[in-house]
């Protein structure tokens, strides 16, 4: 029998591992992606963070005892078959640079969730521990804001790196807020959102106020006798939000103007092209004649690229497809959600429940404008949290039998 003590620590080495890795490459995309004079040291910094965190994972396996969860190994196993016979039918599969990069993600951020977390016993420990990450990551989020305020040079106009690791902080923390009605949290994934809005992308944002949305209205009815005061106060600020929006952006261009700096998703906003696709459509034009030619089996792994002879899709659900083919990529995402609902819904109140509900809206609110099946971290730590839940429940079946 464990103690209570080693329980938490064995969570406390697995938290570690899996954090160090998310605060390291979401900090250094951050800068990097933004401030040019830490882009030139981007390879670098790549390298360095790689050979820390393989030396720390190596020590988790050391200490887990090389265990695997058997659906975790029984996934990792068909993930590397699917990649061996797609190339075996294409060996051309590894030429395309999207398709190396993405399979470096896979192995090196998703395939440690897939790993770890099912070996976890307690995810309250982890989401404590992520809670934690999300101050440090807040901090380098609003520091990297600043220095771009300062006026040093950019690399780009705006940047999609760093609103996506951005978004990270400004979820985590709305979801401690939430959790433990502070006005510091509140403040800071506020300022966090707000920093995205200035000079990253949009669909951070669509992930972000997914979220806040699920939580209010979750929280709204749980609130009993409170009901119609909460639902009368959210319309208002609708409503206020609805009225005033034009203003209140137009006076923060310029706030941001006299630091020289310009947000475009502000001015797409402004020019009422809050849903341009910047050329997506084109991309999708090209991928669904491609999917219709091959229903059933698709492109094999890497579909989307490869379909696209080495342009990204844009598209986590037309990649699903041509991954796996129209039939069999709507099961995965049907199974996917219905595992989503079904863990939302028995598990309300809980840190399980609380952490699929943070990397759903990490995932599900962009999936018809981003990402990609293979390189897409959130999907496959939901993956690792439902595997997480089965073990659970084999567990508790075996304890009353």
């Amino acid at each position: 029998m464990k103690s209570s003590t080693n329980i938490t620590n064995f969570d406390n080495l697995i938290s570690f591992a899996i954090l160090f890795q998310l605060v390291a490459v979401s900090s250094k995309n951050m800068l990097s992606s933004t401030i040019r004079q830490v882009n030139d040291y981007n390879v670098i910094l790549n390298q360095i963070i790689s050979v820390i965190s393989i030396l720390i994972y190596l020590r988790c396996i050391v200490k887990t005892k090389f265990r695997v969860s058997r659906a975790a190994a029984m996934i990792i196993l068909s993930s590397f078959t699917f990649f061996s016979m797609t190339y075996l039918f294409n060996y051309e599969l590894f030429s395309y640079e999207v398709v190396v990069s993405d399979f470096q993600v896979f192995v090196a951020y998703c395939l440690p969730l897939i790993l770890f977390v099912p070996l976890m016993n307690d995810v309250e420990t982890f989401l404590n521990n992520l809670y934690k990450a999300a101050y440090l990551l807040s901090m380098v989020a609003i520091l990297t804001f600043f220095l771009v305020l300062l006026g040093l040079d950019t690399v780009y106009v705006y940047s999609m790196s760093y609103g996506g690791a951005a978004m990270i902080p400004s979820i985590l923390l709305f979801s401690k807020a939430f959790k433990e009605k502070t006005l510091k949290d509140f403040f800071l994934a506020s300022f966090c959102a707000l920093a995205i809005l200035a000079q990253g992308s949009r669909w951070p944002l669509l992930c972000i106020g997914t979220y806040v949305i699920c939580k209010t209205i979750g929280n709204t009815l749980k609130s009993g006798k409170m009901i119609f005061f909460y639902i009368a106060l959210i319309a208002t600020i609708i409503i206020l939000a609805w009225i005033y929006y034009i203003p209140i952006l137009e006076t923060l261009v310029l706030i941001l103007e006299e630091f020289g700096l310009s947000s475009r998703s502000i001015k797409l906003f402004l020019q009422g092209k809050a849903t341009y696709d910047s050329g997506r459509s084109h991309i999708y034009e090209r991928l669904i004649p491609k999917l219709i030619q091959s229903p059933l089996v698709g492109y094999g792994a890497f579909g989307g690229v490869v379909a696209l002879d080495g342009t990204s899709p844009h598209h986590f659900i037309l990649d699903t497809w041509a991954n796996f083919g129209i039939v069999f990529g709507t099961l995965i995402l049907f199974i996917m959600l219905y595992k989503m609902m079904k863990s939302l819904l028995l598990y309300d109140g809980t840190s399980y429940a609380e952490l699929v509900l943070i990397y759903s809206c990490m995932i599900w609110p962009k999936v018809t404008v981003a990402g990609r099946f293979w390189s897409e971290q959130a999907f496959w730590m939901l993956v690792a949290l439902y595997i997480f839940r089965g073990k659970c429940l084999l567990g508790e079946k075996k304890k009353r039998s």
